[in-house]
């Protein structure tokens, strides 16, 4: 019992020195830390650290723990020293009772310290107002981030820039021009033009490309739990989804159209098909490439050294042609595709086979443009500092049989919400060249050479040359003399933007580009006179002269 009551007087003694000491110097300091000051030295240190990591993200950004007995002023230890030896008079009921206070404290320890910051104690003084201040996103890739509250629970807000249809019989082109994200519930894809190979799942899609003699592919894969780039098998990645751990694998660079056996079996919406101008360029460039095997030297006075030069011309512009068309996407679970806008500005379909996913999308306009150049040029996250800009998408939560058309510019975010399997694809439309104009050309300002889409004004210039001019061509030799309006506009787009890249290139010579270019401006010429584009006379289309606005700022 004497060894119980000396112990029991030291611990009250100590307590009350360090209470007088830290409150002479700064008596605005709770109880809790007093009792903190008690704890052995390698718990105070944990809990110091997790008050100084807590006001990292505070407004002040100060650290709570600065109070220190050092320096105590010599008055306050004179009465410390009488608080001792009062102390030592107590009577044992006291040292019991100061042993259930030290009990009190041990069981302390394991409770977190919430507030260490010290207590306002002039009732008078108005509160101090909280800016919003959010704390540093470590990985991007992760949810939750500052603000994304507003997103956490499905709303039953009317959708304004999402249009459902019921199946693939109804036109809902002009839906996609006009900004409208277009779904189809549980589709019947065969309604649409798509197929796929039967029973194709997570399970079975690895069986599937062996039954079809297409090589394990490997992937180089973010991982989301790292934010790094992991070398992965088909298998392995599978194998990680299935067993559902911390990685947070996002495969979305599985694009089969190159597999010839996979491929024939894997066939897109028609509607794709007969609007995207890589598939219609490469459908030009094979039809030329079969007149030529079918040509003899004699034929046309086409000597051996000219078709050759020709079938090597057409062979180099089809390798130019990227394919973006057959995309399959395997996710985790938790998986988080951050705000973007897909490259080059292009259009996309997005099948959900398997799983679930919810999307939020906010249309094309100057405003949100705004915000994407600020991303893509300047790194400004603004929608993790700003809730308020959040406020501007619509969720969507989607399923698996679900079918998605997104229009091009369309800004969007996606979250896995169940390991899904996705296939999908993206493409360009000339009846949209000035937005996809605009969105390379804020990509040309940024670093991001690797999600660009490839060989993009090559692309434009093959395509004028042998898809715009021939059916120009073609139409006037047939006595076609005046166009639609948006096959006009169309070329004036052309005309506007390849005007300024008349630079040599991979394929085509700068005297290549600017005959071409004169042949197109003739046959606007004959159209109407004042078709140029002028500072006092933007071009006739609202998105052209959106984009001739952008390129004044």
């Amino acid at each position: 019992m004497g060894n119980k009551l000396s112990l029991s007087l030291k611990w009250v003694t100590t307590t009350a020195r360090n209470s007088i000491i830290m409150s002479v110097q700064n008596p605005a300091i709770p109880k809790e830390p007093e009792i903190a000051a008690t704890l052995p030295a390698e718990v105070r240190g944990d809990r110091a650290n997790s008050a100084v990591r807590s006001d990292l993200s505070s407004p002040e950004g100060g650290s709570s723990m600065e109070a220190s007995p050092v320096n105590a002023p010599a008055e306050a230890l004179e009465n410390a020293a009488e608080e001792e030896n009062e102390a030592e008079a107590e009577d044992e009921a006291e040292a019991e009772e100061a042993a259930e206070v030290e009990n009190a404290a041990e069981a302390e320890v394991e409770a977190p310290v919430e507030n260490l910051e010290p207590a306002n104690q002039d009732p008078e003084a108005p509160p101090r107002p909280v800016p919003k201040v959010y704390p540093r996103i470590v990985n991007k890739h992760h949810l939750p981030f500052p603000g994304f509250e507003h997103f956490a629970e499905p709303t039953d807000k009317k959708p304004e820039i999402v249009h459902f249809i019921d199946d693939g019989t109804r036109s809902f082109w002009e839906e996609l021009r006009s900004g409208k994200v277009v779904i189809c519930r549980n589709a019947n894809i065969g309604e649409f033009g798509i197929e796929l190979p039967k029973g194709m799942s997570i399970d079975t899609i690895e069986q599937i490309l062996k039954d079809h003699e297409v090589p394990t592919p490997t992937f180089s894969v973010p991982n989301l739990a790292t934010d790094t780039r992991d070398t992965i098998t088909l298998h392995k990645l599978i194998k990680a989804i299935k067993a559902d751990g911390s990685e947070g694998y996002n495969c979305l660079q599985f694009e089969t159209s190159k597999n010839e056996k996979l491929s024939a079996v894997v066939s897109i919406p028609l509607f794709v098909k007969g609007i995207s101008m890589t598939l219609e360029l490469k459908r030009r460039i094979k039809g030329c490439l079969d007149e030529i095997e079918k040509q003899k030297p004699s034929r046309k006075g086409m000597t051996m050294q000219a078709l050759r030069a020709e079938k090597e011309y057409f062979t180099k512009i089809l390798e130019l042609i990227p394919t973006y068309e057959k995309f399959f996407i395997l996710s985790m679970r938790k998986a988080f595709t951050d705000l973007h806008i897909d490259f080059g500005g292009t259009f996309v379909y997005y099948y959900l086979l398997q799983g679930s996913k919810t999307f939020w999308v906010a249309p094309y306009n100057e405003e949100n443009l705004e915000i994407y150049k600020r991303l893509e040029t300047l790194n400004q996250r603004v929608w993790q500092s700003d809730p308020e800009f959040l406020k501007t998408f619509e969720r969507v939560d989607l399923t698996g049989g679900d079918l998605v058309f997104l229009p091009s510019g369309t800004l969007h975010m996606v979250y896995t919400e169940k390991e899904s399997l996705v296939f999908g694809g993206n493409f360009l439309s000339a009846q949209n060249l000035p937005l996809h104009y605009e969105i390379v050309r804020i990509e040309e300002k940024t670093s991001k050479k690797n999600i660009r889409f490839r060989n993009f004004w090559d692309i434009q210039f093959a395509y004028l040359k042998h898809c715009y001019m021939d059916d120009v061509k073609k139409q006037h030799a047939g006595g076609v003399r005046n166009y639609a309006q948006e096959f006009r506009e169309i070329g004036q787009n052309f005309w506007n933007e390849l005007n300024t890249r008349r630079g040599n290139s991979n394929v085509f010579p700068t005297s290549e580009k600017s005959k071409l270019l004169d042949e197109l401006e003739h046959f606007l010429n004959q159209q109407g006179k004042n078709w140029k584009r002028t500072i006092d006379e933007p071009c006739a289309s609202e998105s052209a002269a959106k984009m001739a606005k952008y390129e004044e700022d």
